[in-house]
């Protein structure tokens, strides 16, 4: 074979294998074509003071709704005074919905529709946040629970999570009640007091539900954020809609060791033995799967850069590219792996005595498609 013809040869080999690319691009920029579908607006206009909603989110920011581990530590009358509050700034919703209490302090709001034969929704959010660490309070801009409206933001623990959906789900129903609208489908709110902690709250919920025979048609609960920055090849704002969630696992690692004196230590210590096994952890993170996330980049359509288009098409080409770009942000990193995160280390009683005994609390979120035994 003569050196033209092997050239010809590679030639027709980059032109086969670019128009197979670009075959690949095609079809799946036409599965992600925007489409416009029109429909009856059905719902009366929401028209609300956005200072007036902040300074409604701000009101529950400033009472501190803590769930704990351990439940004797939570403020109950904390969360007496944001139900008053709520009471208060939503009267439409409170005369109106049946209220019920279940579990302590998680809510039930029940807004009867006009059709009995549809099964209801249920629109969910829950009422507790996570406490502040008290070595970080120096670097937030505003007091954790501040609830403070400045630089276009509201400040504090439930601005985000997710104090800021339950004021929403309010503020839309108050809204529509004060229009005189009535669903076609019963409505149920429900809000836990204690799913910061894996708590009782949602499973009193379901058991209450169940036990009235209640079968709804679908659950609205927390999800995606509205992003800006963060999504590789997009410019401005993505409002993304979750529609599955990571696994939650959390596993306590001990070692016991030998406890004694600070001056003569063993060669290894409890708390050595246990880093060294959290480094290892960290250092083998576990493998990744972009195949998750591409249909977030197929709905982007036009949104998503050219380029980010190509390389989604082809993933069998450029699957190591986009590993490695969405692995250099903590927030897209976390959407193609199971994620490790030590959260938590007890060991040791004063400073000059060896401790016995050193604990670790590792976090891991998995990934949908795999499971605990992964883990």
């Amino acid at each position: 074979m003569t050196p033209s013809n092997i050239i010809v040869i590679i030639i027709a080999l980059i032109l086969f294998l670019l128009a197979f690319i670009l075959i690949k691009t095609l079809l799946f920029a036409r599965k992600s074509a925007s489409t416009t579908i029109s429909f009856k607006y059905g719902v009366p206009r929401f028209a609300q003071d956005p200072q007036v909603l902040a300074e409604h989110l701000s009101s529950v920011i400033k009472i501190q709704t803590i769930s704990h581990e351990d439940p004797q530590e939570d403020i109950k009358e904390n969360f007496e005074t944001m139900q008053a509050l709520l009471a208060k700034t939503y009267p439409l919703t409170h005369k109106n919905l049946t209220k019920e209490l279940v579990d302590g302090h998680t809510m039930i709001f029940t807004w009867e529709g006009k059709d009995a034969s549809l099964n209801p929704v249920v629109f969910m959010a829950h009422q507790d946040v996570v406490p502040a660490d008290e070595n970080t309070l120096d670097q937030w801009n505003y007091p954790p629970f501040s609830g403070k409206i400045a630089d276009g933001f509201i400040w504090g623990r439930g601005t985000m999570d997710i104090k800021c959906q339950m004021i929403s789900v309010f503020e839309s129903v108050e809204a529509l009640l004060a229009a005189k609208f009535t669903p076609d489908r019963t409505i149920i709110l429900t809000f836990s007091h204690n799913e910061e902690v894996l708590g009782t709250g949602a499973t009193a919920v379901v058991k209450h539900l169940q036990q009235k025979g209640v079968r709804v048609e679908a659950v609205i609960d927390e999800g995606g954020s509205v992003y800006d920055g963060i999504i590789p090849g997009v410019k401005g704002y993505v409002a993304t809609i979750g529609i599955s969630e990571k696994g939650y696992l959390s596993l306590k690692f001990t070692v016991q060791g030998t406890g004694g004196h600070s001056s003569t230590p063993p060669k290894e210590t409890a708390i050595g033995i246990l880093t060294r096994a959290i480094t290892r952890l960290e250092n083998n993170r576990f493998p990744t799967d972009v195949r998750m996330v591409k249909p977030m980049f197929q709905g982007l359509g036009s949104a998503a850069s050219p380029m980010m288009q190509v390389a989604f098409a082809n993933l069998w080409l450029f699957g190591g590219i986009i590993t490695k770009i969405l692995s250099r942000k903590g927030e897209t990193d976390a959407t193609i792996r199971t994620t490790t995160a030590p959260t938590l280390f007890h060991s040791g009683v004063k400073d000059n005595v060896l401790p016995s005994v050193a604990e670790a609390v590792v976090n891991f979120r998995i990934l949908p498609g795999q499971s605990i035994a992964d883990v």
